[in-house]
């Protein structure tokens, strides 16, 4: 998956109606809960097949963190 298809599955994920950006910060986006942690965590296992806890997600403090976990960094 290329960045942009990866900030549109998970402005979908996180059910935002505004786009996200790489330079976002989470605390930024009002969306960014546990609940969405836990969303974003089984979005990586079932699309990325790759396995990411929510507590890793919670140390996460912005969009390029997330891209880095994707490995699209």
């Amino acid at each position: 998956m290329e960045i942009d298809q990866l900030l549109s599955a998970w402005q979908d994920v996180l059910q935002r109606d505004e786009p996200l950006a790489v330079d976002m910060n989470l605390a930024d986006v009002e969306e960014w809960d546990s609940l969405a942690q836990v969303g974003m965590a089984a979005f990586f296992e079932r699309k990325l097949g790759i396995h990411v806890s929510s507590e890793t997600l919670a140390q996460c403090k912005s969009v390029q963190d997330l891209l880095s976990l994707a490995g699209k960094a």
